[in-house]
């Protein structure tokens, strides 16, 4: 339960008025010496807690708060020697131990035990009996170890509630730092998601734009002059466009059915088969059969690649033979597309190899790129991994 200040005000005007009411019943000829006393300590209590700690709770003990602790301690004996109160001197306990909420003052609490006892000494000094003495220094004890436990309670209490509090703040900070990590990662997935998307874009319309094109040249050679050829031409130029719209359909929507690679020789024959229509290129294929053993995300990243492949040496190449292999042994798996074409001394890397560069590097393929003046043009992957890692026996047909 939190006190205002209001109710703190109230409070410590209660237990004044208490201490007021404990002089007047000392007796007379001590009543003036003893409201001086009192009110001269208030004005140093007034001067420690507003000047010296001025509402700060972060304020440790220094020389001055020293010196005015003493001196409410010394006025607190008195008070409990002559007026027989103890309510100030345990009001003066619980600042000591409440002053300075990271360290228990351990001098000070010394000092404040023996001027606390000291006063039960004077009892006797004064004629008093020893029974009588003893009997007031047991009760002080007990007395001041159960406010000092209850005080040292309260204590440990707030400091926990402070770490509490310190941790919470905490706690919240890594939160936010979460949340904007979680933004950034959401971000970055959208963004890949896009490069993906552009990706897919370029290796399948790409891909088929560049055979509707070979398909049109071909087309011109036989209008009227090979009319079944042209049927044939056309017929699979309608295949090719409507194959395209189904891809464009698949890449939009981001639904991946990945069971056409589930055979990837017969895929990539397939591709092969609608390429040599055209009648502009030549292409082998040697695949070792032991490929269909891999995981179907391998396969379909395989076919993108070597499609990518394809694509390359038809836009830019001039080559009439294309030359496709598939390799397999217990290390790892190598492919390939090579081509007879023009050839160049410098590579440029276009989008489509840096996206085949891109998709192998998922599965620590490495990538060779081999090319020269008229001698064609070859990529070279290779892909190296425990054979278990790689393997998928749900996807392995039987042939």
């Amino acid at each position: 339960m939190k006190f205002s200040k209001y109710n703190s005000i109230i409070i410590k005007i209660f237990f004044s008025v208490l201490v007021y009411i404990n002089i007047f019943a000392a007796g007379k000829d001590k009543i003036i010496f003893l409201i001086l006393l009192y009110s001269i300590s208030l004005c140093n209590d007034f001067y420690r807690k507003k000047v010296l700690r001025n509402n700060n709770p972060d304020v440790t003990w220094d020389i001055r708060a020293i010196a005015s602790i003493l001196f409410s301690i010394g006025m607190a004996c008195i008070l409990k020697y002559f007026a027989g109160t103890y309510i100030y001197i345990y009001i003066i306990l619980i600042e000591l131990l409440f002053y300075d909420k990271k360290q228990i003052p351990a001098d000070l609490l010394g000092i404040y035990g023996v001027s606390y006892l000291l006063t039960d000494l004077g009892r006797f000094l004064k004629g008093g009996s020893i029974e009588a003495a003893w009997s007031y220094v047991g009760y002080d004890i007990v007395y001041f170890l159960a406010v000092l436990f209850i005080c040292i309670l309260i204590l440990e209490q707030i400091k926990q509630k402070e770490k509490l509090k310190l941790l919470n703040h905490q706690l919240n900070k890594k939160n936010e730092l979460l949340k904007q990590q979680q933004q950034l990662n959401e971000e970055l997935a959208r963004s890949r998601e896009r490069e993906a998307i552009a990706q897919e874009l370029h290796d399948s319309i790409g891909h088929t734009l560049v055979a509707v094109k070979m398909y049109v040249k071909v087309l011109e050679k036989y209008i009227a002059i090979d009319p079944e050829k042209e049927k044939e031409i056309l017929s699979t130029l309608n295949e090719v466009i409507q194959d395209s719209i189904l891809q464009l359909r698949t890449t939009v929507y981001r639904l991946k059915e990945n069971s056409q690679y589930s055979n990837l020789k017969n895929s990539l024959e397939q591709l092969i088969q609608s390429i040599v229509q055209t009648g502009s290129q030549e292409i082998y294929l040697d695949c070792d059969e032991r490929i269909e053993k891999v995981e179907l995300g391998l396969k379909e990243d395989i076919y993108n690649s070597i499609r990518e492949g394809i694509t390359n040496s038809m836009k830019y190449s001039e080559a009439k033979h294309i030359w496709i292999a598939l390799t397999m042994s217990d290390g790892g798996l190598e492919f390939s597309v090579k081509d007879d074409g023009v050839g160049v001394n410098t590579i440029h890397k276009s989008y489509g190899i840096l996206g085949i560069e891109e998709r192998m590097k998922k599965w620590n393929g490495v990538c060779k790129l081999n090319s020269a003046r008229n001698n064609g043009f070859s990529l070279q992957v290779q892909i190296k991994f425990n054979q278990e890692e790689r393997f998928d026996d749900s996807n392995n047909n039987s042939r």
